[in-house]
């Protein structure tokens, strides 16, 4: 039997138990599951690697979560509350975290028949991707569709998609009436390989309408090889977001009135189930609270010229700026080297060695710190502890990611700390940032997903800049905030009230 039903049949039968060891059991149950891969064995995407959480949740330990969120009102006053919220134009769709818990994606329609997928948010990639095959397979058929139709090789949609080959360089079309092919490299030089094509798309819209919002003639990747490339990462699609001409955003902004999009995502594995949100065109909230920092350009290096460049200036800790090197941030004029990208794509957050070490540090000694059994490197990670499951968590060191124009990112427990196992009562946390270059990244400082969470991320290209606020993401499918501090005493509470 697996350990999740052992466990919960165990809750069920011993009445006799006290609330307190209950409790204890519970909070095991919940953080025990997302054991992490070594960070190391990231799988590709994008231009970076993503680690990737195995799937050990049992349905119904997740349906225990459900009902433990669905009770629980964050009333935090300077949180952006999207619950309700309508564009004014645009399209609103929910976001859903893989099950892995690594990525995010939302669901795309593709062909005539509006073959419904799931696709992958990625910012850090250009082209839209799906997987494609025979009807026999749970994937998109071109030859069921209508309106599905080859790009021809001699098109610039075509020269567009191939100069994003791995050498930079087009190939040759030797034949003009022959259709267009295309080879991207991802991650760690896996390859996807298909045909370029075109056809209907339909994106699944949370606008007062409810109705999927129609959109033609949008260019693809129609992946044939390797076939377990999309598939393997959890998904049927991706769908790239960055700056380049042949994103989703790009492609759409004379239908949408410009190439903006916000996201904002659910922290993961701390609001299990939580779905989050995503805006194509203007979102139609008030932006009275969004604090901007502007787009970086890097015309150096051909393969990250459609990255999300902005200026990281300094790193905090309890209000200490930490002493880091000026070069550490910067992006280099003359290789195209270092800064620091948005990536919706990269689960953690990664900085160079001169400003990890220094980050790493400054956190160990904070007098703030309730961590207080440090255990070392697991699960891939340098720095653990073992807190304990059956009382609040602890107090962590304030840390503030600072970027250009005075834009201030206030990391808190759910973005800093990753569950990675449990034993008994305690439960060991690990610190959710890593090291650029023992990570596999170079000397580039990427921020990745895990530290995006809960907050509203607005991507104004028409003005090269992008925006951040406070947000509640989970608000998208009606459950709420849930702060990490609070999930021992909101388990305590359901329990005085509810028999699991």
């Amino acid at each position: 039997m697996p350990r999740s039903r052992e466990v919960l049949s165990h809750l069920r039968s011993n009445s006799s138990e006290s609330y307190g060891q209950r409790l204890k059991s519970v909070f095991s149950i919940v953080v025990c599951f997302f054991v992490v891969r070594a960070a190391g064995e990231d799988r590709p995407l994008s231009s970076f690697w993503r680690p990737v959480f195995p799937t050990f949740l049992q349905e119904q330990v997740r349906e225990s979560l459900s009902r433990i969120q669905s009770q629980v009102q964050d009333n935090q006053n300077n949180h952006l509350d999207l619950r309700g919220n309508r564009p004014t134009s645009g399209v609103r769709s929910v976001v859903t975290p893989l099950e892995d818990y690594a990525l995010f994606s939302m669901q795309l329609g593709i062909g005539s028949l509006q073959k419904n997928l799931s696709a992958i948010i990625d910012t850090g990639s250009e082209a839209v991707l799906v997987q494609c095959g025979s009807r026999s397979r749970p994937v998109f058929d071109p030859a069921a569709s209508q309106s599905y139709r080859q790009v021809p090789c001699i098109s610039q949609l075509c020269l567009a998609v191939q100069q994003q080959t791995s050498n930079g360089s087009s190939q040759p079309c030797v034949n003009s009436s022959a259709a267009c092919t295309y080879s991207l490299s991802y991650g760690d030089s896996r390859n996807s390989t298909g045909d370029f094509s075109q056809d209907v798309i339909f994106l699944n819209s949370t606008n007062s309408s409810s109705q999927a919002v129609q959109f033609r003639d949008v260019a693809f990747g129609c992946a044939h090889s390797p076939q377990g490339f999309l598939v393997d990462l959890g998904s049927l699609g991706i769908v790239g977001f960055n700056r380049g001409n042949l994103s989703l955003p790009s492609q759409l902004k004379d239908r949408l009135g410009g190439s903006k999009f916000s996201y904002c995502f659910p922290s993961q594995p701390w609001q299990p189930r939580a779905t989050g949100v995503i805006f194509l065109g203007d979102s139609g909230l008030s932006k009275s609270k969004v604090s901007y920092t502007p787009l970086l350009d890097n015309p150096v290096t051909p393969a990250r010229s459609q990255l999300y460049y902005v200026g990281l200036t300094s790193i905090s800790v309890d209000g200490k700026t930490l002493a880091i090197p000026e070069s550490a941030f910067k992006l280099d004029p003359s290789t195209g080297d270092g800064g620091t990208v948005l990536d919706s794509g990269t689960t953690f957050t990664r900085v160079v060695d001169d400003a990890y070490t220094a980050f790493r540090n400054a956190f160990a000694a904070s007098n703030r710190s309730g961590l207080r059994k440090k255990v070392g490197a697991a699960a891939g990670f340098d720095d653990c502890y073992n807190i304990s499951a059956g009382s609040s968590l602890p107090g962590v060191p304030e840390v503030r990611l600072s970027l250009q124009n005075n834009v201030r990112l206030e990391l808190r427990f759910e973005h800093l700390f990753v569950p990675v196992s449990a034993a008994g009562n305690e439960v060991t946390v690990c610190l959710a940032i890593l090291s650029s270059q023992k990570s596999g990244f170079g000397k580039i400082n990427v921020l990745g997903n895990y530290q995006q969470s809960n907050y509203l991320v607005e991507y104004d290209n028409e003005r090269s800049r992008v925006g951040f606020e406070r947000a509640d993401c989970s608000g998208a499918a009606g459950s709420f905030l849930v702060h990490s501090k609070l999930i021992a005493a909101i388990v305590l509470a359901i329990l005085l009230n509810r028999q699991l």
